[in-house]
């Protein structure tokens, strides 16, 4: 009798244990081989690429100040009238395909010398990535932000917001340089955008845009006087010619 009882309260409990697992399984969509899926960390690949901001004319390729010869440097100064639109301009990419962010844009007034806008960018989760600069421009919306659109299609999603506009005139200090490579050199000789990766890692695609040829206190046997000036790239708003690039990785 004793032994049967044991015996009974043995299947009773591997009854019950069995009825306990079906029901987990219930919950794990494919019971706990889903569950170590789960575990395993996501990996995005995440590209976003920040293009000219005004017309598609150059008025001087990658310099540091646009002077005879250029200094060498990372900008690009694009044509623009007078109170004409500038604007942040990216694709974005994100390997997942999420409808989710890339990141954010905030403006800045960064006026000194010279009038400028500054647009600091930060990834979907706050992490700051950079930011770009917008010299000889002023804006109307300091301190304002906004969504980089992103998709997993092609270069991404295209994004462009204007952030400021080309000053005309320009400051007085910025129009008469004391401190410029001749006397009164004016750092600002029209209307234009001058824009440049102020911080962050971005890769800078010298490949895709005039480069001069010879820049101040380099030697060069034949001193040119090209500096890109009037040169149009029809391609400048398409993806994969970006002005600057950045791309990074987010686990989770």
């Amino acid at each position: 009798m004793i032994r049967r009882l044991i015996l009974n309260r043995f299947v009773d409990a591997a009854i019950i244990a069995a009825l306990l697992g079906g029901l987990a399984g219930l919950f794990l969509p494919d019971g706990p081989q889903s569950a170590l899926r789960e575990a395993k960390a996501a990996v995005v690949f995440v590209r976003l690429g920040v293009h000219p901001g005004a017309t598609n004319t150059l008025n001087c390729g990658w310099h540091g100040q646009c002077s005879t010869p250029p200094t060498r440097g990372t900008a690009l100064d694009w044509n623009n009238s007078g109170n004409s639109s500038v604007s942040f301009r990216s694709w974005g990419y994100r390997s997942d395909g999420s409808t989710n962010e890339i990141g954010r844009g905030k403006i800045f007034d960064t006026t000194g010398f010279c009038y400028g806008v500054t647009v600091e960018v930060k990834d979907a989760f706050a992490f700051a990535k950079g930011q770009i600069g917008y010299t000889h421009s002023q804006t109307w919306t300091p301190n304002w932000d906004f969504t980089i659109r992103r998709n997993g299609v092609g270069w991404g999603a295209w994004t462009d917001i204007q952030v400021g506009f080309t000053s005309n005139p320009e400051t007085y200090n910025c129009r008469t340089d004391p401190d410029g490579p001749g006397p009164l050199q004016p750092a600002w000789t029209g209307p234009h955008l001058h824009q440049v990766n102020v911080a962050g890692s971005w890769d800078v695609m010298t490949g895709y845009y005039f480069t001069p040829t010879c820049f101040q206190g380099e030697y060069c046997a034949n001193p040119p006087g090209d500096d890109g000036e009037g040169r149009t790239y029809s391609y400048y708003l398409t993806g994969g010619y970006e002005q600057y690039r950045q791309q990074w990785f987010w686990n989770w």
